[in-house]
């Protein structure tokens, strides 16, 4: 192979890896989490947009003291913040989604299952859990309804659709409607 072909081909070759896959890629094809970062003031960790095949995520979550908060107005403390799920439905996450939740409320660390369904959303209390703790999740969609287990805690919630449809990842968001009030991290390792 001549200079100018190889030189193209590693060109090429370096393209194709390093902008055809991001960084959450990379590290989640080893055995690590990724660190997801709510900087002070803002609402999101990433706006990344990338599709999910199928219908299930396995994934484990660590927390650390930083999901530890009081925010300005009282009432805003019973927000739930998202931690990671997918839109649903072949449509955007405020009309169908599902997503596990979290909130610190009164000491402790509480973990929901939040979805919405044809634009209408809910929540439901999956469990309670400990700070600098490893826990297993398990959010998926079946025929009729969405799925989530935590430690073996499990619900079901009603879907709005029936079949499997396009899908994207929803990632770490803080609030409601204010922002985090420090930087926020959150650990992620997809199983």
């Amino acid at each position: 192979m001549s200079k100018i072909n190889l030189s193209y081909v590693l060109a090429l070759l370096s393209f194709f890896f390093f902008y055809g896959c991001n960084k959450e890629e990379l590290l989640t094809k080893g055995d690590e989490f990724i660190t997801y970062t709510i900087p002070a003031g803002e609402h999101r960790a990433t706006s990344n947009v990338k599709i999910l095949t199928g219908n299930e995520l396995r994934f484990k979550i660590l927390f650390d003291s930083s999901a530890m908060y009081t925010l300005q107005d009282p009432v805003n403390q019973y927000s739930i913040n998202k931690l990671y799920g997918f839109s649903d439905c072949n449509s955007q996450h405020h009309n169908n989604s599902a997503r596990i939740g979290w909130r610190w409320l009164n000491n402790k660390l509480e973990l929901f299952a939040y979805c919405y369904v044809e634009s209408e959303r809910s929540s439901q209390l999956l469990t309670t859990i400990e700070i600098g703790k490893e826990y297993e999740c398990v959010l998926g969609a079946s025929d009729n309804n969405y799925f989530f287990t935590i430690n073996g805690t499990t619900c079901m919630v009603k879907r709005g659709c029936n079949k499997t449809k396009v899908k994207y990842y929803l990632y770490p968001y803080f609030g409601g409607t204010e922002p985090a009030t420090h930087d926020i991290t959150i650990k992620i390792k997809r199983l």
